[in-house]
């Protein structure tokens, strides 16, 4: 059974990505899917507070990055597919992807093409091509 991490970021390509996880177990191909957030850490600089303030934002985002992975769950779960979701912080979206991959020894990395970055990503995101670079497994990119 091949472990596929799905990159998540609510966009339309990664909506795609879901979908194309859904067929692949309809046709039953085995896979073990999971989903993966990647938000923007918190800069304890600019926030006027305690660490404590600091972890309550954190969860708060944390939440709200698993809401965001709800739609793509449910998804998945209507293809027989009991996806975990996973929410992590960074500052390089396309690094984190790549190094829990190889933390969760997966086979696949899946996710859309485009994110929300500026016009220079016009043919790929660039975090898409950070992960295209650093990953040593497969990558596929869903439209």
């Amino acid at each position: 059974m091949e472990k596929i991490l799905i990159a998540f970021h609510g966009s339309d390509c990664a909506h795609g990505a879901v979908q194309r996880m859904a067929d692949l177990a309809k046709r039953a191909r085995p896979v073990d899917p999971f989903l993966l957030y990647v938000g923007c850490p918190i800069p304890m600089r600019l926030l006027k507070g305690t660490r404590s303030a600091v972890d309550r934002l954190e969860t708060q985002l944390r939440e709200a990055g698993e809401k965001l992975l709800g739609p793509a769950k449910e998804a998945l779960a209507r293809a027989g597919i009991d996806a975990p979701v996973q929410v992590e912080f960074g500052d390089d979206p396309g690094r984190v992807i790549v190094e829990h991959a190889k933390r969760h020894y997966c086979d696949m990395i899946v996710k859309g093409p485009h994110g929300r970055g500026g016009p220079g990503d016009l043919v790929v995101g660039s975090v898409a091509d950070t992960v295209l670079h650093l990953a040593h497994i497969p990558v596929t990119f869903v439209r």
